[in-house]
């Protein structure tokens, strides 16, 4: 009994000895690695993925570099232009007339031609007709000097003699001296001037205006 016992053990021992080694040698074997492109075909869309990954990055876009003298020329271009001249100012500029200096600091400011002055200021007038009132020639003067200076006023008609001759003082230092000449003297229609000079000769203004009957 104590022989079969024995040879009981001797052949379980057998037996778990060829399980281990057979155990052994199936957990130390080398464990294949699956291909990346088969893990990859496995995958829907894997490969296109792949793909794109790959694939060189598309170059960046170009950039004009723009010279100062472009610059300049764009900044130029869009810069609002200036709008014209409205047709008020245009025609103010063009009649405008600049004021007249004479050679001893009088300054003739204004030069009008009326019929009739209401509070120191040239009344309007459409028309002047031959025989109806004197004509009268308004003046606005400054004079900075330290004396007093004065103006000579004539009316004048193309082929005849002036008329007038009127003298109008201007007190020193007047920043505005409103005075007038008037005459009687004008017999004839037609294109007459009023004329403004210093008393040494020199013209300081002129203002024609017409005559009817």
């Amino acid at each position: 009994m104590s022989f079969e016992l024995t040879t009981r053990w001797t052949a379980a021992f057998a037996l778990v000895t060829i399980l281990g080694a057979a155990g052994c040698r199936q957990n130390t074997e080398p464990t294949r690695e699956e291909p990346s492109s088969a893990r990859a075909a496995s995958v829907p869309g894997a490969e296109a993925n792949a793909k794109a990954k790959d694939a060189p990055l598309p170059p960046p876009p170009a950039v004009k570099l723009e010279t100062v003298k472009e610059q300049t020329a764009k900044a130029k271009s869009e810069a609002p232009k200036a709008g014209a001249p409205k047709a008020k100012d245009s025609e103010e500029a063009k009649t405008a007339k600049p004021e007249a200096i004479s050679s001893d600091g009088v300054t003739l400011k204004r030069l009008v031609v009326t019929n009739a002055i209401e509070n120191r200021e040239p009344a309007a007038v459409s028309q002047l007709s031959l025989g109806e009132g004197p004509v009268i020639a308004f003046v606005e003067l400054k004079n900075s000097g330290s004396e007093d200076a004065a103006v000579v006023v004539t009316f004048e008609h193309a082929g005849l003699e002036p008329v007038g001759y009127v003298h109008l003082k201007v007190p020193a230092e007047s920043r505005r001296w409103r005075t007038w000449a008037r005459t009687r003297m004008i017999k004839k229609t037609g294109s007459w001037d009023a004329v403004v000079r210093t008393t040494d000769g020199k013209e300081l203004a002129r203002e024609s205006f017409t005559i009817g009957s």
